[in-house]
């Protein structure tokens, strides 16, 4: 990866972990919804960008997925993407959907693991020793 390539990476990994601060703030205030929906793009751009990385073209969220679920089956988190997926289309598309704090709370603790993850394939270890 040249080192443009990497900075493009880094800002896009800075951009996802502000979208999931602006999550939790959102939860916090009651947006309960709103901070899954948050949440799912944090998820979805750090997504799109370890596809970008190891240079796999897809065409939309869907055409993503499809190839992220095979990416992941390694890390065990297929069912965690999928319901990931789901309940966040839920909450931005259904108006009848509801989830209380504690069902949002627990979509995003799903979420944290999954980011982490993709986090640690994207940076690898040196990543992790720079938090």
């Amino acid at each position: 990866m040249t080192p443009v390539e990497q900075s493009s990476l880094n800002v896009k990994a800075a951009m996802a972990e502000r979208r999931r601060e602006a999550s939790r703030i959102l939860l916090r205030a009651g947006f309960v919804a709103e901070a899954v929906v948050i949440e799912w793009t944090a998820l979805r751009f750090l997504l799109f960008a370890w596809l970008e990385k190891q240079e796999i073209a897809y065409n939309g969220t869907r055409g993503a997925l499809v190839i992220v679920l095979d990416l992941v089956k390694p890390l065990s988190l297929e069912a965690d993407l999928v319901f990931i997926y789901h309940v966040a289309t839920l909450c931005e598309w259904d108006e009848q959907f509801v989830l209380s704090s504690a069902q949002a709370s627990s979509v995003l603790t799903t979420c944290d693991r999954v980011y982490k993850a993709v986090e640690n394939e994207l940076f690898g270890s040196l990543h992790e020793k720079r938090r």
